[in-house]
């Protein structure tokens, strides 16, 4: 008797042991390298590009329309930065572009849209997020055939389309077949200011886990830029899909 009173007592006491404190849990937001891996490549090149993707990470970069109507992978619309050549993109042949040598990091030559593509395709995990420069504007054709070169690649589910200008946002909507596009703006804009666009692109200061629930449950997906390395767990932890950052690091856990 005495037995089943001793562990009667044992087992209540079990029952009432505090439970753990619990953690929250991460959902390992997927990171984009900003222009590629910059260390020790030129930014927005194939190697840059290549060395984010052998690491596992994703990467964000840039697209313009030179003066020949070709596309090629620069941020600046000046030259002179990011190259040893001078003038605009937009006022420069793609043949001159192709001429030049980057020399923000170890020298390279400016890739073009189609070379992005084919290397993204060998990395099928990967994501390229690519903002549409405007300079000289975009046609419905232009846009069209972005999406068709997506296509002939085969990465156009790896491919977000993005910009601050969500009426041109709404314009690379209507003409791409089944665009994934993203709206880099400041604040907590609603879901209805946001869409027809697929993800919401803001910096980390402002954003909250209960404003990410909520995109969620509206269908939009949230995308953390200018993250620092320290806040990238933080991303993870409250929910967001994407984090945008200058020194790409895996997240522990993930």
């Amino acid at each position: 008797m005495k037995i089943a009173i001793a562990a009667a007592s044992l087992a209540v006491a079990v029952a009432f042991v505090p439970a753990a404190p619990a953690t929250a849990a991460i959902s390992c937001v997927e990171i984009l390298d900003h222009r590629g891996d910059e260390t020790p490549y030129s930014e927005n090149t194939l190697p840059a590009y290549e060395s984010s993707f052998r690491q596992g990470f994703s990467v964000e970069t840039d697209l313009a329309r030179d003066a020949s109507g070709g596309y090629v992978m620069v941020h600046d619309r000046s030259l002179a930065r990011i190259s040893n050549g001078t003038g605009y993109v937009d006022q420069r042949t793609t043949t001159y572009i192709r001429s030049l040598t980057t020399d923000t990091g170890e020298p390279a030559q400016i890739p073009l849209l189609s070379e992005a593509f084919n290397l993204l395709n060998n990395y099928p995990a990967a994501t390229m997020l690519i903002e549409i420069k405007p300079w000289g504007g975009w046609s419905v054709r232009q846009l069209q055939s972005l999406d068709a070169l997506a296509t002939k690649y085969q990465v156009q589910d790896q491919v977000i389309w993005w910009s601050t200008n969500h009426t041109f946002l709404e314009k690379v909507e209507a003409a791409m077949a089944d665009p994934t596009t993203a709206w880099k703006t400041s604040g907590l804009p609603s879901a209805a200011e946001v869409n027809p666009v697929d993800y919401v692109a803001v910096t980390p200061n402002v954003l909250t886990a209960t404003y990410i629930s909520s995109m969620h449950k509206a269908g939009i997906k949230v995308l953390a830029r200018g993250t620092q390395p320290d806040e990238v767990a933080k991303m993870s932890t409250m929910g967001a899909d994407l984090a945008l950052t200058n020194e790409a690091q895996r997240v522990p856990g993930c």
